[in-house]
């Protein structure tokens, strides 16, 4: 899998690192999906950057309580690698 396009939100600054917040497009009737993902020192990103979202290695998952189990599905806080476009 080569990830999923999203479009980031914002971004918060702690020295070299970054926390990024991202939507990624709902399905079907489903709302948009946001993901808070942080980052080790790397790439600049801007708010409304088109980026894709993968994650490698171990990673920690909350679900959505506020969503219908059907339509919530995994949301993924982790290190991922996030590519802009």
């Amino acid at each position: 899998d080569d990830g999923s396009n999203a479009v980031v939100s914002s971004v918060e600054y702690f020295g070299h690192d970054c926390v990024v917040t991202a939507a990624l497009p709902g399905a079907l009737d489903a709302p948009a999906t946001t993901v808070t993902c942080r980052l080790l020192a790397g790439e600049h990103l801007e708010p409304g950057t088109s980026i894709t979202i993968s994650v490698s290695g171990p990673a920690m998952a909350y679900p959505v309580e506020q969503l219908p189990a059907a339509v919530a599905g995994p949301v993924a806080a982790a290190q991922p690698a996030v590519a802009g476009r």
